[in-house]
């Protein structure tokens, strides 16, 4: 899923504009040929995707419509092709593409200081990555962006300490460590604990009865006969758990959820208040392993659903 070009940027100042502009189309990166095995050649691309774009040696025309010689829906669609191939790589190759990308774009605003292209990549980078309703939201991918951000000379005195409080935040519960435990009251007013659910997969969903976007969940788990088949066999358990403060209307509305899963409230607010989980919209999903190792964080249905 792609957004369309919403963002815009200032004339390029310093160039003559009195004639038009020559566009070109996004300079896609050449894999060698030396480079025969699948994984191997979009390991390479995903490394190199930038690097003819961001090239030092050129600067291109920019204006509102136009970015660095090509036409900004095009670079979008780039933008959104990229983090696909990262988010689709082991997450260290993923990070270590993203640290590069970084580098080169700083290069690149350091050689161009008074080019639109720096600012105008790291908002739309920002957008796709770190946006709650970005369809390709990835903190695990967002943290070393924002950290590089965060020290960068680029980045004005007074949003260094925003990107870096996002990197720490970003940093919770990552891909590949354990999720962070808590305790929650169920419907029946049991004390649990996430580590006592057992089961090959946990769901974990942050949600509430009114959110439409997760009554858009349930029913899309509970229409989807391979994934009950899962919930019902205790192959899968789904855990959707409330942490606001309207204990009395979560009760209200959690009666149209299945009663295969469990559903439960954090009494304390605890999860939110003390930061276990950097729930920035709802729902938030998880997906765990029966080890409580985090295999996708914070992400978008499609992806949670797929895995499944």
């Amino acid at each position: 899923m792609l957004f369309p070009a919403v963002l815009s940027c200032g004339g390029q100042r310093g160039r003559d504009t009195s004639e038009a502009p020559v566009l070109r189309e996004f300079p896609v990166v050449t894999v060698p040929s030396m480079y025969g095995d699948p994984a191997e050649r979009k390991d390479y691309m995903t490394d190199h995707f930038w690097d003819a774009f961001l090239d030092t040696s050129s600067l291109h025309y920019s204006d509102s419509t136009v970015l660095n010689g090509v036409p900004l829906p095009d670079v979008e669609r780039m933008i959104a092709n990229y983090i696909a191939l990262a988010a689709d790589q082991p997450l260290s190759s993923g990070i270590r593409s993203i640290n590069r990308f970084s580098a080169r774009l700083e290069t690149f605003g350091r050689k161009f200081p008074e080019s639109a292209v720096y600012g105008k990549m790291v908002a739309l980078t920002e957008k796709y990555l770190y946006d709650p309703n970005s369809p390709l939201r990835d903190e695990d991918l967002y943290r070393p962006f924002a950290a590089s951000l965060a020290v960068s000379p680029l980045t004005p005195e007074n949003r260094r300490a925003g990107y870096r409080h996002q990197a720490e935040l970003s940093a919770l519960n990552a891909r590949g460590t354990k999720a962070a435990d808590f305790s929650f009251i169920d419907i029946t007013g049991r004390k649990r604990t996430l580590y006592g659910i057992k089961a090959p997969y946990v769901l974990l969903i942050f949600g509430n009865p009114d959110c439409q976007g997760c009554q858009e969940i349930l029913s899309r788990i509970s229409g989807n006969a391979r994934l009950s088949r899962m919930v019902k066999e205790g192959q899968l358990k789904v855990a959707d758990i409330y942490i606001d403060e309207d204990i009395p209307a979560w009760k209200t509305g959690i009666g149209s959820y299945p009663k295969e899963w469990i559903n439960g409230y954090d009494p304390l607010q605890i999860i939110r208040e003390d930061r276990l989980y950097h729930v920035r919209a709802l729902p938030s999903l998880y997906l765990l392993d029966a080890e409580k190792t985090v295999l996708l964080k914070d992400a978008p249905a499609e992806r949670i659903l797929g895995a499944l």
